[in-house]
């Protein structure tokens, strides 16, 4: 990571690590990068998705963003899409999938 942050005006990041990938190939993990005093926070992570938000957990109006690394495998795909479509019928806000 820190040869990304020496390219880029970042100072925080955000790592999710599929440790059932190797990291090779395609697989790996996601990083999300921020500048520091962003306020943006890690509302929800799992195995397969980061959920960013302005920090407002209870108001359901406030923004989410979920950034996704899903399998590969078409069925753990299927349910951890299920599992994320239900993650986000919880808001009412602005919302973006990435």
């Amino acid at each position: 990571m820190k040869e990304f942050r020496s390219h880029l005006p970042i100072e925080e990041v955000i790592i999710l690590s599929n440790t059932n990938a190797p990291f090779i190939g395609i697989g790996g993990g996601l990083c999300v990068f921020q500048r520091k005093g962003a306020r943006i926070l890690i509302m929800k992570n799992d195995s397969y998705f980061i959920e960013l938000g302005d920090g407002d957990y209870m108001d359901p109006k406030s923004w989410r963003m979920f950034a996704v690394y899903a399998s590969m495998d078409e069925k753990k795909m299927k349910d951890q899409w299920r599992k994320l479509r239900k993650r986000i019928s919880y808001t009412d806000g602005k919302c973006l999938v990435i």
